[in-house]
């Protein structure tokens, strides 16, 4: 399957972690779990868990396929100035990865507001604004993602 914007999912497991990295052209309010921000233009990184059904999840977060507003992040992806980047991910259906993934952002000094896809976690957040160079943001991801599924993580790219 191939995403509208040139993204290859047909490579994905059906199970495992990801960190979806995009580029917002403009500034988004968003209103999510009773809290409201303004999201401003640059590229963000969104850590989720797909623990069955990774692929039509991702699916769902690449193609703007979302027909109702479900999780925090469909908020954005269904945006017209979301522009999918790429896709890492690790396959493995160990628990709590997640919240891992989403403190090793944190750790390395990146932000993003607070409670945003993250209410059943102790995580602070599950959006975080990475650097403006995007291939500088997937090496960071891909570090953080080696580092808590002690796996090597792959990397599906979306044209941009």
């Amino acid at each position: 399957m191939t995403g509208t914007r040139g993204c290859r999912l047909d490579a994905l497991p059906e199970r495992g972690y990801y960190v979806l990295v995009f580029r917002l052209s403009g500034g988004l309010h968003v209103s999510y779990a009773g809290r409201e921000t303004v999201l401003e233009p640059g590229v963000y990184a969104y850590v989720g868990s797909a623990l069955r059904g990774l692929r039509s999840r991702v699916s769902r977060h690449v193609n703007k396929a979302a027909s109702r507003v479900h999780w925090h992040i469909d908020r954005v992806t269904t945006s017209s100035l979301y522009i999918p980047l790429a896709v890492a991910f690790c396959c493995t259906t160990e628990r709590g990865l997640e919240e891992c993934i989403a403190w090793g952002l944190w750790n390395r000094g990146f932000r993003g507001p607070r409670g945003f896809g993250s209410t059943d976690t102790r995580s602070p957040t599950h959006l975080y604004r990475l650097l403006e160079d995007p291939y500088a943001s997937i090496d960071v991801v891909v570090g953080v993602l080696s580092d808590c599924c002690g796996l090597e993580p792959e990397v599906l790219y979306c044209q941009w």
